[in-house]
């Protein structure tokens, strides 16, 4: 989980640092990858019946 909240601190850097257009891309293409991942473990979670603290350990900030 760490790994992933540093990637994405990464990729939120990028966008408003670079003139690099590729890697903007690639940045909005990560974060756009980790909310939909999180959208999906929201949607287990209540579908399983976990605890709001529990659904809330699962995703990536």
């Amino acid at each position: 989980m760490h790994l992933n909240n540093i990637r994405k601190l990464i990729a939120q850097h990028y966008p408003r640092f670079t003139t690099n257009t590729n890697l903007t891309m690639l940045s909005y293409m990560t974060l756009l990858s980790f909310e939909i991942d999180n959208i999906i473990d929201v949607i287990e979670g209540v579908r399983y019946q976990m605890n709001s603290e529990e659904i809330m350990k699962l995703l990536t900030k």
